[in-house]
Order: C-alpha cells, then structure tokens, then sequence
C-alpha cells in the first residue's frame, strides 16, 4: 500500500476523532475515551485531573504516564489527545507531545487554555520524522502509535536519537501472537487500530536491538488472538 494515501487515510480516522470524540470501529462494542483508559489501570486521581476534551478522544494501547518512574523530561510520540503527556506535565515533567492530526494537536492546545503555565508543549510532526534535539528527553512514549508507522525502523532509530543516554523507551501497543491475514494488513481502518501494524514479539526484540536499544522487555498484558496488548520497554544503549 502507499505509504502516502495510507497515512492520509489513517491521519482522516483520527481527525475525525479529534472533532467527536473516541469512537469504535464499525461493529465493535470495545471502551474508548474515559473508559478505555479506566479499563486499562489510569489511577482515577490522575484522570480527574485531566480536562475532558483529552479524556474524551483518548484511543490509546496501555497506561504509559504510570510507568515513568523517573525524573526528566518527556516525548510523547503520537500523543493524540495528549492524555499520557497531561498527566506527566502535571507531575511536573517538561512534555514535547507530538501528533500528526492538525485536528488533534489543535485540540490538545485549546485544553491548555485550562491550564496556563503547565509544561506541555504540543507539536505537530508526521512521524517517523521527529523535529526534536538529539539526546534532550529522558522519556519517550508511543501509546497505540508505533502501529501507525509503517516505517517502524525508522520511528525507533529517530527515537533513539532524541534519548539521552540512558534514556527509556516505553511503548504500549497490540502485537502479533498468530497470523493476520494479509488482506487486514491492506485495509486503511485496520491501520488507524493498530491492528495491521501489528509485529510479533520476537520482530519487535529484533528491531529495538538494531535501533541500538538494549534491555528490551515485552511483557503481554492481554490475549486475543491473533493479537494480544503488550508494554515495551528498553533503554537507550
């Protein structure tokens, strides 16, 4: 599929969602917005915390903003409605967040209005280009958006790069834990849902190991095959 047209498509899903909230794909009853993310373990204290615009159009694989378990700044990669990078922002973290959606980036922005003074900085970027100053982020998140890419390659190399030494990648999104069949892997909407990006466990060790990360961790959370939702982790060599 091209790239470009594949892109365009996944970038209308989403600027769709920024105008009306999270919804689920045609005939599948799954949580989205709030509700997804109650579902996936966001402690309620820190969603209360959160203005509903975010919450509302949140569409994310697993809860990132917990797992940082450190000081430093943050790149939130494919931020959509910027929940993970509110969260962090309010713990105090500097946050670049970043989104290919004009829509959702628009979004995020206008919420900030709400805060004034938080450390959140919205930009717009088409990943896997990254418009970031190498080794400036302790933290680097991708929640439901590493499958967006078909470029995975890339994306982590330009990850990296961002890193300071010693940096983590933590990354949630849906692997491969059986076949897909190859005519999924060819349907825009199943891109926009993570669903035909999805890489088996053992790829994705491969390609965090050849982007010059080390440690790399896969940890399933949950199985429905083919698929399952994963938490990736590993550190900047």
């Amino acid at each position: 599929m091209d790239p470009d047209r594949l892109r365009a498509q996944i970038l209308a899903v989403y600027d769709r969602t920024a105008r009306e909230g999270s919804r689920p794909p045609e005939g599948l009853g799954f949580p989205v917005g709030a509700d997804l993310a109650r579902q996936l373990g966001y402690p309620p204290g820190d969603l209360a915390g959160v203005p509903e615009a975010v919450r509302g159009a949140f569409v994310g694989a697993g809860r990132l903003a917990p797992e940082v378990a450190g000081p430093g700044p943050v790149a939130d990669l494919g931020c959509g409605a910027g929940l993970d990078a509110w969260i962090l922002a309010r713990r105090g973290h500097e946050v670049a967040a970043l989104d290919a959606s004009a829509a959702m980036v628009a979004r995020l922005a206008g919420s900030l209005r709400e805060a004034p003074g938080l450390p959140l900085r919205p930009v717009r970027a088409v990943l896997p280009h990254l418009p970031l100053r190498s080794g400036a982020f302790r933290w680097a998140l991708l929640n439901g958006a590493a499958n967006l890419v078909p470029q995975r390659d890339e994306l982590l190399r330009e990850t990296r790069r961002i890193l300071a030494p010693e940096g983590w990648l933590l990354v949630a999104d849906l692997v491969a834990v059986g076949e897909i069949p190859p005519e999924v892997r060819e349907q825009p909407e199943a891109w926009a849902w993570c669903v035909a990006g999805a890489d088996p466990p053992a790829r994705w060790h491969e390609r965090l190991l050849r982007a010059g990360f080390s440690e790399p961790r896969i940890e399933i959370l949950e199985e429905f095959p083919p698929l399952a939702r994963a938490l990736i982790r590993a550190r900047r060599a």
